[in-house]
């Protein structure tokens, strides 16, 4: 402790007989709609670093990009020169239902991207791998459920009931969770899909998931896609983009079941449309 001590006498000491004050990071942060941005020059991308005040928000959707850079981090961890760290992370304590895009990775985060709280619903497409940290995602049995692709679902129920800590490496895309408890009630599959619809497009094609009533509408929409050189086009019913999906009127299938009472899976997926510039 007396170490300690003398190693911040030092420091006050050197910023004073220098005439300058020790900067913070925080005087960079973008505040900007629900979120507080953070550049980093090095990677040429923001991340994250906090929420504005959003207490009656119930849908909260984490975008791909700001400012036409991606965004591909929740998080920020800053360690000091005396060994201290601080981490910038969301706090999701009032949040009903949030939108992980395939973007979002926390940076050099020690306790995740997220804080104080869980929220019920977490939608989860994937996580872009940055060389030196994957997503990790957090889930309580209690309070949160998760929705995730089929595919990253057969993943997890391979060895579900083996370890509490799932590392899958799906192509380039490490995901990580965590969980309260080996239930699988705790992950669920996403009847509702918004693909990219590009070759060549993030997270094997998938933009967005959600999950509706069966024989219900699709109550609502992300905001749009980004793509390069490209506008978006609207929601279709197919690839080829000839019928566009009608959010007033279209519906998703009728629930069905097998032969013993199971539901059976049916996605539904829009597919997004792009007009050269």
């Amino acid at each position: 402790m007396k170490k300690l001590c003398l190693i911040l006498a030092g420091a006050l000491m050197i910023s004073m007989l220098s005439g300058c004050r020790i900067r913070s990071i925080e005087e960079d942060f973008i505040s900007d709609g629900d979120f507080k941005y953070y550049y980093l020059e090095g990677k040429d991308c923001y991340t994250i670093v906090g929420l504005n005040e959003i207490a009656d928000k119930e849908n909260l959707y984490v975008p791909t990009h700001y400012k036409n850079k991606e965004i591909n981090y929740i998080g920020y961890t800053k360690t000091s020169f005396t060994g201290f760290y601080t981490n910038y992370i969301i706090d999701v304590v009032d949040i009903k239902n949030i939108y992980l895009p395939y973007t979002v990775g926390d940076l050099y985060g020690r306790n995740g991207g997220f804080y104080n709280g869980y929220p019920e619903r977490a939608f989860f497409v994937g996580a872009k791998y940055h060389g030196e940290v994957a997503y990790t995602l957090q889930f309580s049995q209690e309070k949160t459920v998760g929705y995730v692709t089929e595919k990253i679902f057969k993943y997890l129920e391979k060895d579900f009931n083996e370890e509490r800590n799932h590392k899958e490496l799906i192509g380039r895309y490490i995901l990580k969770f965590y969980f309260s408890t080996n239930s699988k009630i705790t992950v669920q599959i996403a009847n509702t899909s918004y693909m990219f619809n590009y070759e060549g497009s993030p997270n094997e094609g998938y933009f967005f998931i959600n999950d509706f009533e069966r024989g219900g509408e699709i109550e609502d929409t992300p905001y749009e896609p980004t793509r390069e050189g490209y506008t978006f086009g609207g929601w279709y019913k197919e690839p080829e983009c000839k019928n566009v999906w009608d959010f007033g009127a279209d519906t998703l299938p009728d629930a069905e079941y097998d032969e013993e009472g199971v539901l059976i899976f049916r996605e539904t997926q829009l597919y997004a449309k792009w007009i050269k510039n």
